[in-house]
């Protein structure tokens, strides 16, 4: 279970647990190729609305810079924090011109037999 272990930390941010990290990066790598359909992944992805969907595009452009995949080092800086019935992730995004961004990644891990991610949102926090 890609659950387990994993804690229902409500009072404070934690690290990404390492076993979710290869997931994300996943689905990052299908925003960098604006594929919302998430049909390719190994994944549990809930596929955002249209409306967040165009969005995520606006917020990307609006930044003005080349989303890449995410490089190792952003995970020195992504959480997670437990809220009732579902954690919370930030990780910040990478892209050509600077490395890692000040644009974040904001999911939603449901708990299950297979963890489901659902994106919440693409900006700067």
């Amino acid at each position: 279970m890609m659950t387990e272990g994993v804690q229902k930390n409500s009072d404070r941010e934690l690290p990404v647990p390492k076993k979710w990290r290869p997931m994300i990066a996943d689905i990052v790598g299908a925003i960098v190729r604006n594929d919302f359909s998430f049909e390719d992944l190994n994944v549990r992805v809930e596929p955002p609305s249209e409306k967040l969907q165009d969005y995520i595009r606006e917020s990307i452009g609006d930044y003005g810079c080349t989303l890449i995949a995410l490089r190792a080092d952003v995970w020195k800086h992504a959480v997670y924090i437990c809220f009732e019935d579902h954690w919370q992730v930030i990780v910040d995004l990478c892209s050509e011109e600077e490395g890692v961004s000040d644009l974040a990644l904001h999911l939603k891990v449901h708990d299950d037999i297979v963890p489901k991610f659902e994106i919440s949102s693409v900006h700067v926090p």
